[in-house]
Order: C-alpha cells, then sequence, then structure tokens
C-alpha cells in the first residue's frame, strides 16, 4: 500500500483534503471549508485533516477496479490507454493524447498493473491538469 501515491492520484482527479480559514475556538466562530463548505465544530477535531465529503480515497495504487476509475478519468479527458506485461512480469501503462499534448507520452513500469496505471497517469497530468 502506498498511501503518497494514493493521495497523489485522488488529487489529481479532483478530491481534496478538508482546507480551513481558521480553526474553532476564534472570535470567528465555526470555520467552513474553502472547497466543501462543510464546518468544523470543536467535537470533530478528526475531520480537520480528512477528506471533503467524508470519502478516503479509493485503493487506486493496489485495486485494479479502483485504477480503472483512473483509465476512465483519463479517458474523459482525452488521453488514450494502453497497457502490457512484459517477459519480466513487469507492467506497463502508456498515456497519450495526440490531439491536446501531442508531444505527451506517459510510460510507466511498476510490478502491479494499478500501479502502473497510476504513476503513468501521474506524469501524463504533469502540470497540463
Amino acid at each position: 500500500m502506498n498511501l503518497e501515491l494514493r493521495e497523489q492520484v485522488a488529487k489529481a482527479m479532483g478530491h481534496n483534503r478538508h482546507s480551513w480559514p481558521f480553526l474553532p475556538g476564534t472570535s470567528a466562530g465555526f470555520p467552513k471549508c474553502v472547497h466543501c463548505g462543510e464546518t468544523l465544530y470543536y467535537h470533530e477535531p478528526e475531520k480537520q485533516a480528512g477528506w471533503c465529503y467524508g470519502d478516503d480515497p479509493l485503493p487506486y495504487e493496489s485495486d485494479i477496479a479502483a485504477a480503472w476509475l483512473v483509465v476512465e478519468f483519463m479517458r474523459g479527458k482525452g488521453w488514450e490507454f494502453r497497457s502490457w506485461c512484459g517477459h519480466d512480469e513487469v507492467f506497463n501503462a502508456v498515456f497519450e493524447n495526440q490531439r491536446e499534448h501531442p508531444e505527451a507520452y506517459s510510460l510507466a513500469e511498476a510490478p502491479t498493473a494499478p500501479e502502473a496505471i497510476c504513476r503513468a497517469a501521474l506524469a501524463a497530468l504533469g502540470d497540463k491538469q
């Protein structure tokens, strides 16, 4: 399980951690998340570092069904996807978008298909999000 990779993919797909303009206990009252508008109250300290809409990210990097959601997300942005397993049992994933980013071609290798998909998607998006 690679939680850092999971978080990077979640952010690339538009998921956000809560972001509070201030913490409860100030004279301004109870803060609302700048992303989702949820209110942070005194009795909910666990929510302070949580994800918007209460959803922890799916295990994109270790579950093929979750990783396929990444493929669908990328296809929705115009990226084509290919994958294969090499002779050394290393999984390869490629995203390319000839229409919008003709120079962009991202290849990633990893020990599992889900991890290769995640790494290739992040490489493809780079600063093009």
